[in-house]
């Protein structure tokens, strides 16, 4: 678990990402440690004004081309480039002062989750799937425990369900777990996040 210096490093760390910081973010989110910590920390600060009028048929194509890759299938190239339009549309849609961020990071953390072995990506999996647990079986199609536990999934349905886990005008606000509360101990157990990059 954090202690008290690693949780004061991680709110300068997304204190820093949102102010854009002196280092790409591919250099500063290097682990799936550090990065879920970073969305669950940086998503809980969005105001959920964010999420208001943003289509679910948007949301779904975003996660669609995570499902296909995590399913390992071919996924032919105006299937991505569609998906990858989608994206961009909602991210357009977004405040000029977080939208940036905001895509940036969920490429980081996409690009993050590719490069894991199997077990850390079971072991992140596990954790995340723990934070939204309640939003993803409420709000899925099929619940998330019905189908193979990875990391890619459980990415892929927390963007999907964004604006019903934070909340939007036309969807009930859900609260996030507090960060204190949060046990990181799994994912520790399992790496050695490089810390030298948050000094």
């Amino acid at each position: 678990m954090f202690d008290e210096s690693d949780e004061l490093l991680l709110e300068m760390l997304v204190m820093k990402l949102k102010g854009g910081g002196w280092k790409s973010l591919d250099e500063r989110i290097n682990t799936p440690v550090i990065a879920i910590a970073a969305v669950n920390e940086y998503l809980k600060a969005l105001p959920r004004c964010l999420w208001s009028g943003t289509k679910p048929e948007n949301w779904r194509a975003l996660s669609a081309i995570l499902l296909d890759m995590d399913l390992n299938r071919n996924i032919e190239k105006k299937y991505s480039e569609d998906s990858r339009m989608e994206a961009f549309k909602i991210f357009e849609s977004l405040k000029s002062d977080v939208r940036h961020f905001s895509a940036k990071l969920m490429m980081t953390l996409h690009e993050v989750i590719t490069r894991c072995d199997d077990d850390l990506q079971a072991a992140a999996a596990q954790r995340l799937s723990e934070l939204f647990a309640t939003s993803f079986i409420r709000n899925s199609e099929k619940s998330i425990e019905q189908s193979p536990l990875t990391l890619q999934r459980c990415v892929a349905y927390l963007i999907e369900e964004a604006p019903c886990i934070f909340g939007s005008e036309d969807a009930p606000m859900r609260m996030l777990p507090m960060s204190a509360n949060i046990n990181y101990q799994k994912l520790e157990d399992n790496s050695q996040p490089h810390r030298t990059f948050l000094v």
